[in-house]
């Protein structure tokens, strides 16, 4: 929701100042010619940093973002900014927003050990990533008919999974204290 929001504004200057923001990171792609794909961004940026000895190339910061460790959501949205404050022409974009989330993260984004190993409690060990464990919801249904009555009962998890990694072409921070 907040991510369609930013995309709506299509002004980065305007997003920053606006208190619907606060405490979330983001960060916007834009390019002149294709709308940008999820699938293209992914997998890309992790050669920009180097955990030891916390070294970053002066664009890696969407990769942090993206692996923050302490980020349990995160949003995208796709579309055009006919106008905006990064170009004149129409750009075709995707602001991502990661909650909660850090203008700059001056620590390392995660620590190094076994996958998993520093799971905080109420967290579980998922595609090699800790995410937060969620009380199943449970549906009960009862039907009933002139001659029989029956009792159907169902589960169902919901789950949320975090992107592992961001390419940048535009990047911008949102983040407001």
């Amino acid at each position: 929701e907040l991510a369609v929001k930013a995309l709506n504004i299509c002004d980065t200057n305007k997003v920053e100042t606006d208190p619907l923001f606060k405490n979330v990171g983001a960060f916007l792609t834009a390019l002149p010619d294709k709308p940008p794909q999820y699938g293209e961004l992914c997998d890309v940026a992790k050669f920009q940093y180097d955990l030891e000895p916390a070294k970053c190339s002066p664009d890696c910061h969407n990769y942090k973002q993206a692996v923050y460790a302490a980020s349990t959501g995160v949003g995208c949205a796709i579309g055009v900014c006919k106008t905006s404050n990064l170009a004149k022409v129409p750009l075709n974009v995707m602001v991502c927003i990661y909650d909660p989330g850090v203008l700059r993260i001056t620590q390392p984004p995660y620590e190094s050990g076994p996958v998993c190993s520093k799971c905080p409690d109420g967290y579980e060990c998922y595609r090699n990533q800790c995410r937060k464990i969620s009380p199943p919801t449970t549906t009960t249904t009862t039907a009933t008919s002139a001659t029989t009555s029956s009792l159907i009962t169902t589960t169902s998890t919901t789950t949320m999974i975090t992107p592992i990694l961001i390419l940048q072409v535009m990047t911008f921070f949102l983040h407001n204290a």
